[in-house]
């Protein structure tokens, strides 16, 4: 008799994790748009990007974005060489948006 109550309360249990998981599964629904917006605009934006040193050899560079980059690329390159900074692909490309 004893393990029909214990199997009973296990089967409860059961149902009530299986309710919130699906409770939980369909709240988060309308996050999934949101997260795909997202993902897809990150990609977007990592396509568009062009290295820093290809637009500062293209004629067609607007001298003020120029100017920038070339100081951007000379604070990257002191950040590593006197601070020991990693030399790794951080701020080396532009997208303008």
């Amino acid at each position: 008799m004893r393990w029909r109550h214990r199997a009973a309360r296990l089967r409860r249990a059961a149902a009530l994790l299986l309710a919130a998981g699906v409770a939980t599964g369909l709240a988060g629904c309308g996050q999934i748009g949101y997260y795909g917006q997202a993902v897809g605009g990150h990609l977007e934006l990592m396509r568009a990007r062009v290295p820093i040193d290809e637009l500062l050899r293209a004629p067609a560079t607007d001298p003020d974005l120029r100017r920038r980059l070339a100081e951007a690329q000379a604070i990257r390159d002191f950040a590593s060489r006197a601070l020991g900074l990693p030399d790794n692909g951080s701020y080396r490309s532009h997208d303008h948006i």
